[in-house]
């Protein structure tokens, strides 16, 4: 038989051989057997090209072998190759079989490294051939052999051999292929099952976490997004897996927004294939964005990036860091799958959060509405009780002058005076008088809220923030935005509120109690007092810093009692108001009258002339007042408001001195020196008058 006959049915021979093969390990101990019969070839790997022919990786081999049993075999296997490296470069260069002694194989770039683990297996020399389809390559075969010279001869249907496993190679990655779409279209199957109906990036993070770093042998991963703006991009989710003491810095750099342009994320937007990013060199560069850093600090070599896309629309990108090893063509396309997965997902939570926002934001305005709606009530209900600052006196018109020379500007003011003067009116006067007349002007009585609810009031709360707080409430300022605030009765108010009080003045910004972030505010402040803040300063019940930031423009007040000739005009204007309100057909009052309440010094000022007039009216049966009932004053005050003295009876006037009297004896009744000596009373008279005034001994110090 010719030595070509016999190379033939040696072909055909193998081809049978590895024809029965039923799996991938089976034929790689079948071709293992084949080669060294045939050639002497003991161990050996064939290695398939990546279809962008940057890669390889071992494919078929013989797990029976000296090699397959080194420690370092499994990693060796896992690890892909660079076809572009050096040792590579020059196999592909290669027109024929390779063929070295070892010593020779270990001269290769990357190759001495090996040495000591082929030395210890008895490898001789190695060997190496390219396997191409038509002109295509398509993988290559290594070996080691004993002998090169006893193979040399061989060589011709060693060639034909490899061309039949590039064949045999060939087709079984396709059937691979076929197995691994499957796979594929199983997982992406079942990740749009997991993911379709989620609305929460929480549940989204639950799936993916599982998913992407089980799939795809990852550590860590992230997801970020490109914002409404369409001009930054910031973290959408990660779990990279930090210790302690990256953390916090890792939550500042998540939070802030960086360029759609920087050096990284253009690089991955405008790839369609997976990017590879070398952190060491991206950090080298000019433009790079500070999370670079971070990633370097942490310890990230490289990370494997893919964009998510909408149509067109790049709406984010996927970042996987698993090492060195890169990704495999076949996990490239699975990869793309799980992305247009995502970028669904990711659009469709995005805008669920924008709708969620919405709602909060509507469901605050409508909360805002409802809370303008009480206020606006209560303002049309005060303005149906109230009317301008009444009066003609030179007192009223000062003070309507200073009103209406504050009123145009935002300046603070402070109103002083005693209490009922009507400090109320004049700042409703000072805001209907102000850019701010089409918003609300808020109150709050200071003096009236518990010490524990002031802060809640003013700045609102969050649900949960303390006991009782079952929702979100807005505060006054809030409530005010736009317009303006009166803080009625300010000098009440605690010394800590004050110091909260300041800080919102100065910086108009707030805080709800229970929340995190702070609201800006636009509130005009007019507060009031009919305390002497000044007094109250110096005993150290008013914050100083607080009463220069409320005394921009004080304005004082008149007492009833300065201005009498304003009292016909109020008189007139409350009865005819509360003659409409009670259906009485009362429309005056007789000058005594009108005389006794210009003598009367009212303590209580407008407010006590408002009520007494309305009691007057329900008693009258008349269309005329004739007799107005004053209460007695038991303290005469001065124009100044000032106590002169108390006003007694003749009876209070004589228990007092009666007592007096006796303190000023120790209790001693009769005798020299006696009280009733000293009072020119008989002692029997004095006992009397002591039984009826209730005085009795034990009374006396």
């Amino acid at each position: 038989m010719s030595d070509i006959s016999r190379d033939l049915a040696k072909i055909l021979a193998f081809s049978n051989a590895i024809a029965s093969a039923t799996d991938k390990y089976v034929l790689g101990a079948i071709i293992g057997e084949q080669l060294n019969d045939l050639f002497g070839i003991y161990e050996y790997c064939i290695y398939i090209n990546s279809r962008d022919g940057r890669w390889s990786w071992p494919y078929i081999f013989d797990v029976d072998t000296q090699i397959a049993r080194q420690p370092e075999f499994q990693s060796w296997i896992d690890a892909p190759n660079d076809l572009n490296d050096d040792l590579h470069r020059y196999v592909k260069s290669a027109q024929d079989v390779i063929l070295l002694d070892l010593e020779g194989y270990l001269s290769l770039p990357g190759t001495a490294q090996y040495r000591q683990m082929l030395e210890s297996i008895g490898v001789k020399g190695w060997g190496c051939h390219t396997i191409r389809l038509a002109d295509e390559q398509v993988a290559f075969l290594t070996f080691h052999h004993t002998q090169i010279e006893e193979m040399k001869p061989r060589l011709g249907l060693f060639k034909s051999i490899c061309s039949q496993l590039g064949i045999t190679a060939s087709n079984l990655l396709s059937r691979d292929e076929l197995e691994q779409r499957e796979r594929e279209k199983t997982i992406l199957l079942s990740l749009s099952t997991e993911i379709a109906s989620l609305k929460i990036r929480d549940d989204l993070f639950q799936v993916v976490n599982a998913k992407i770093k089980d799939i795809f042998s990852v550590t860590q991963f992230g997801i970020v997004k490109v914002d409404e703006d369409g001009k930054t991009h910031s973290a959408f989710m990660m779990d990279l897996g930090l210790s302690k003491s990256y953390q916090a810095e890792y939550e500042r750099i998540a939070a802030l927004k960086y360029s759609i342009h920087d050096s990284v994320f253009q690089k991955i937007i405008d790839a369609q294939e997976t990017v590879v990013i070398n952190v060491e060199e991206v950090s080298a560069e000019p433009n790079c964005s500070e999370y670079v850093g971070f990633w370097k600090r942490a310890g990230f070599v490289s990370l494997v990036c893919f964009p998510l896309r909408m149509g067109d629309e790049t709406i984010g990108a996927i970042l996987m860091n698993r090492g060195k090893k890169p990704f495999k063509s076949s996990e490239t396309h699975l990869l793309k799958g799980i992305c247009a997965q995502l970028s669904v997902a990711v659009s469709n939570i995005l805008a669920n959060e924008k709708v969620m926002r919405q709602l909060a934001e509507i469901n605050q305005y409508k909360q805002q509405l409802e809370d303008e709606k009480v206020y606006l009530q209560e303002e049309i209900k005060t303005a149906s009780n109230t009317t301008d600052f009444i009066g003609a006196s030179p007192e009223v018109k000062k003070v309507m002058r200073l009103v209406g020379t504050v009123g145009p500007t935002d300046s603070t003011v402070l109103l002083l005076g005693e209490t009922g003067t009507g400090k109320e009116l004049v700042a409703r006067a000072i805001h209907n008088n102000s850019s701010r007349k089409n918003k609300l002007m808020v109150k709050i009585n200071c003096a009236a809220l518990p010490p524990t609810m002031i802060e809640s009031e003013l700045f609102g709360h969050e649900r949960g923030s303390f006991t009782g707080a079952h929702e979100r409430r807005i505060g006054k300022f809030e409530l005010a935005h736009g317009g303006t605030l009166f803080l009625d009765e300010v000098g009440e108010m605690p010394l800590d509120m004050q110091a909260k009080l300041l800080r919102v003045l100065q910086e108009k910004e707030i805080e709800r109690l229970g929340g995190k972030t702070t609201i800006k505010v636009d509130v005009r402040i007019i507060a009031a007092t009919n305390r002497d803040l000044e007094k109250e300063m110096a005993e150290g019940r008013f914050r100083s810093d607080l009463f220069y930031r409320l005394n921009i423009f004080p304005i004082h007040l008149p007492p009833l009692r300065t201005r009498q000739e304003d009292i016909p005009m109020l008189v007139n204007y409350f009865i005819g108001k509360f003659a409409k309100k009670t259906g009485m057909k009362v429309e005056g009052a007789t000058n005594n009258v009108m005389l006794e309440m210009k003598r009367y010094s009212w303590p209580g000022n407008v407010r006590e002339l408002e009520h007494l007039i309305e009691r007057s009216v329900l008693l009258e049966s008349g269309p005329i007042i004739k007799q107005i009932h004053l209460p007695t004053p038991k303290t005469a005050i001065n124009g100044d408001g000032e106590p002169i003295f108390r006003l007694v009876t003749i009876e209070e006037n004589e228990r007092q001195h009666i007592f007096d009297t006796l303190n000023y004896c120790s209790g001693r009744i009769t005798g020299v020196g006696g009280a009733a000596e000293i009072l020119g009373l008989p002692a029997s008279t004095l006992h009397s008058k002591m039984k009826k005034l209730g005085i009795r001994r034990t009374h006396v110090k």
